[in-house]
């Protein structure tokens, strides 16, 4: 199994690293720890499905972050730009206890993955959801097999898909605490936003707001077409008119023209000398 770090330094010279915008390590046996500080503009990285144990990263443009199926005990994400990212998967490692805090910066995310599908690796989130409430473009989440407990309510609106299931087992029959996110999504099919329809007022506010004001947008657009239609018969109409008289008009100098011409010729014959007669014998 190649040490993680050696694979890098064999295949991506020092002078060229700042030039990598995306890296896939996903499925190379890696093992060990992994700097990639020197790949300050890198975008997307997937280095998943290895046995990475620790990881170090620094970039200002990085969005994409999969480095789920490692052995990773601790992850640092301060040295990236907390506004680029909008993907992050760190499933199924070893990561030690925290709390989500260290997603609360991350404002831009769209997916976040942390959750864990074997009792193999575990992910030790503890706590509630509640650092997440400012993640207003968040669309799915995963806590899958992790300790968080509460906070349902701080999930931001854009949220669509939640996995929480738990299917752990641990020693002395402790149940894992997202079982109560569990027993409260359970009866709306996990669908979160079903739940929130009936725990958060608010919520249902908002969607009314958004339902009148798209019913709004729809009568508007309904009376600017009668208004153009309008606009279009009435330019119409007014084509037609200006068609008409100029038609006329055009006649009307015709007729003018004729009348001066017939009249110039009369005019004409009028001065034609008519020669004396010769009456000598």
């Amino acid at each position: 199994m190649p040490k993680a770090q050696a694979y890098i330094n064999q295949r991506y010279p020092l002078q060229q690293r700042s030039t990598v915008k995306k890296l896939d390590l996903q499925n190379k046996s890696l093992e060990g720890n992994l700097d990639l500080t020197s790949f300050y503009n890198l975008e997307e990285l997937d280095c998943s499905n290895n046995n990475i144990t620790d990881l170090k990263l620094f970039s200002n443009e990085l969005h994409y972050l999969d480095c789920s199926y490692n052995n990773l005990l601790n992850l640092d994400l301060t040295k990236l730009d907390a506004s680029k990212l909008t993907y992050l998967r760190i499933s199924n490692n070893n990561l030690l206890q925290r709390d989500l805090s260290i997603f609360s910066s991350f404002v831009n995310l769209e997916v976040l993955i942390i959750g864990s599908d074997t009792d193999k690796k575990y992910n030790n989130f503890i706590g509630t959801l509640q650092p997440l409430q400012y993640l207003s473009h968040l669309q799915e989440l995963d806590i899958s097999n992790t300790n968080i407990e509460s906070g349902l309510n701080y999930l931001p609106t854009s949220l669509v898909s939640i996995r929480c299931y738990n299917d752990r087992n641990k020693k002395n029959n402790d149940s894992v605490s997202s079982s109560i996110i569990i027993d409260a999504l359970k009866p709306y099919n996990f669908q979160i936003i079903k739940w929130r329809q009936d725990h958060d007022p608010s919520y249902v506010d908002v969607q009314v707001q958004l339902q009148e004001k798209e019913e709004k947008i729809q009568e508007l657009k309904k009376q600017l077409e009668e208004y153009q239609q309008v606009l279009s018969e009435f330019s119409e109409q007014i084509g037609k008119k200006e068609i008409q008289q100029v038609g006329t008009q055009t006649t009307e100098e015709e007729i003018i023209v004729g009348d001066k011409t017939k009249e110039e010729e009369n005019q004409q014959e009028a001065q034609v000398e008519i020669p004396p007669r010769n009456y000598s014998s």
